[in-house]
Formats: structure tokens, sequence, C-alpha cells
């Protein structure tokens, strides 16, 4: 089977010899100048289409070798085929012919760093079809891609299309963030898990305002956090006002989680949801914290934040893709926790 492309300059030669050969044949009763005027025109068009076909021509005027016809055809043993020109990204010129892959190509990630971009992440990927059964990518189309690593949180691409040039995704991940935090009271920084500066118990019914400060390091992010406030005596928290605020900020819940481990039976524990800290500057939370009037915060009682970045992750009971802190089955799956201890005394 010989293949042939109809460019331009090919389907002038073909009106051309159409125009003559209808001419010589259904010509005969037009007038002398009629006809005299279609044979100049006729050869005007040979000889452009002609021309065109000239290497050298059509490599000057590309439009000479661009694709004429839109569709395939095959008479006997001769198939008629196309080439599309442009908007093709991996074809050099109109000419070239567009490669038909019949196989679906097996999703890749090209991961990098989303606060020191060209730094390639190295990562693992894992494919769901359909919303079915997550698994290692494979020659099928994607339903979504979570990319697993043990330096960056884990990045997720969502109802990406199963197209030839649509591969590798690019990926922007975070790396894990190391946080500095310190506690104030009063301007004094306290003393991480209770020691020479705490708080001074000053009775029943009264309100601490601290400043909680954290600074992650260089080129890092911490993700959006889960942060829970816990009050060891709990038990005298106001109920009057909120108990503990964040920033001005009630608590979202007050549920113990079945992943957190409370200090006593005496705990009570607060819960926020904290953005994000992408940078080097001090991200600061003003902790307020209020004693019932008939109660207080006495000397050795705690009040200790942790916060947890959350991650994506497929849940293993429901194989839902999750972003939390922890799974359905109580499991952490933060790559890391900030915590902060203060005492009273």
């Amino acid at each position: 089977m010989q293949n042939f492309t109809i460019t331009y300059a090919v389907l002038l030669v073909i009106i051309a010899g159409i125009i003559g050969v209808g001419t010589l044949a259904f010509g005969g009763k037009a007038k002398a100048s009629t006809r005299k005027m279609i044979g100049w025109l006729t050869v005007a068009i040979l000889v452009v289409g002609f021309v065109g076909l000239i290497p050298g021509v059509s490599d000057a005027v590309p439009w000479f070798g661009q694709t004429a016809l839109g569709k395939t055809s095959t008479y006997g043993n001769y198939s008629l085929t196309y080439s599309l020109a442009g908007n093709q990204g991996t074809q050099g010129n109109g000419n070239a012919p567009i490669n038909i892959v019949t196989t679906n190509p097996t999703p890749s990630v090209a991961g990098q760093d989303s606060q020191n971009l060209g730094t390639t992440v190295t990562n693992t990927l894992l494919v769901s079809v359909n919303k079915g059964a997550f698994a290692a990518a494979t020659a099928t189309a994607p339903g979504a891609n979570v990319i697993n690593t043990s330096v960056y949180h884990t990045a997720v691409v969502q109802n990406q299309p199963n197209l030839v040039d649509a591969y590798p995704v690019k990926v922007l991940m975070n790396k894990n963030a190391t946080v500095t935090e310190t506690v104030y009271y009063k301007n004094t920084a306290l003393t991480n898990n209770g020691g020479a500066n705490n708080i001074t118990d000053l009775g029943n019914g009264i309100s601490y305002a601290l400043s909680d400060e954290m600074q992650a390091n260089a080129l890092t992010s911490t993700q959006e956090m889960l942060c829970v406030v816990e009050l060891s005596a709990g038990v005298n928290a106001s109920t009057d006002v909120p108990a503990v605020t964040l920033t001005g900020r009630t608590a979202e819940s007050k549920d113990i989680s079945a992943w957190y481990t409370v200090a006593g039976t005496n705990s009570k524990t607060y819960v926020f949801t904290v953005p994000a800290i992408s940078t080097t500057a001090t991200a600061k939370n003003d902790l307020l914290v209020t004693a019932k009037s008939t109660g207080r915060f006495s000397p050795l009682s705690t009040i200790k934040k942790t916060c947890y970045t959350k991650e994506w992750f497929v849940d293993p009971k429901t194989n839902a893709l999750t972003f939390d802190v922890a799974d359905s089955q109580g499991t952490i799956k933060s790559m890391a926790r900030y915590t902060a201890t203060v005492a009273f005394q």
C-alpha cells in the first residue's frame, strides 16, 4: 500500500487538471474569449501548483506543504493520508505526520520543590481509576494521583486526563519544616515543659493572655495544621465564656480524638485549624485561657499546644483520598508535630 499526502500544491495541480479536462469536454459552445480566459487561468493554476512542488519553494512558503484534505480515504491499494499543521508541540513543521498512540501512557509525575523552584523531588505514585482502589501507576487513566516521599509532604493531582502529552504531570511539593516555638506571658518567654519561667496562678476566674510564636526554617512549609490545646486542669476551665481562644477564634471542636492521648482524666481539649507556615516570618498566635469563676489553674497544671501537619493519604478503611492528620482507624498521618507546654506555679 502506497501513502500520499495531499498538500495544497498537489491540490492546485489536480484542480488545474480538472478545469482543463472540463474545458476540453464541455467548453465547445463557449465563446472563444471565455475559452481563452479559462485556458490562461488553468495554466496559471498549474504553474503555481508545480512551482509549489519544488522543495526549495515549499520550504520558503510552508503553505504549499500543508495538508489540503481533512479526511483519510483508501482506494484499492492506495491510502490517502493527511498531516495536521501547528499546535502539536513535538512536530517540527506542518508536514510532520501525527503519531497516533493506541495504548494508554503510563502516568508519571515530575515533582518540584514549591519553595525552591527547579529542585527535583523524587516521588512514588499511587493511581486510582474511576474512584477505584489505589495502586501503583500503570498504563491506565488515573482518577487521582498521590505522591508520597519521606522528606516532602504528600501532594495530590485529581482528575488528570489520560493524554499523550499530559505526562509527566508537574507537581509542586512542600518540604517538611522544622519549627522553633516560643510562648510568652507578660513579655516573658516561658520555659517549655515547666522550669524557671512559669505562669503564676492568680486564682479563680482569671484569664491568661499568652503569645505563641512559631518560626519555620527556610524553604520549607508546615502545610495546614490541626492544633490541639489541652488544659490538664480542664475541669476548672471557664463555662461562662470560651475557655480557650486562639487569635480570637473559638475552638472548632472540644472532642478528645482517638488519636490524641490526654494527660489525665481532668484534661479538656480544644481543636483549631491553623494556616500553613511557609516562610521564615514569625507566625504569631494569641492564646487566651480562662478559668471558671469557681475554679483555678493550680500550680503544676499545664497548657499544652500541639500542632499536627495535615497530609493527603489513602484511608485504609474507606480507600478514600483524605486530607487530615489521622486516618479513620486513629493512626497519625502527620509528617511533623510541633509542641509547646507551659506550666502554672
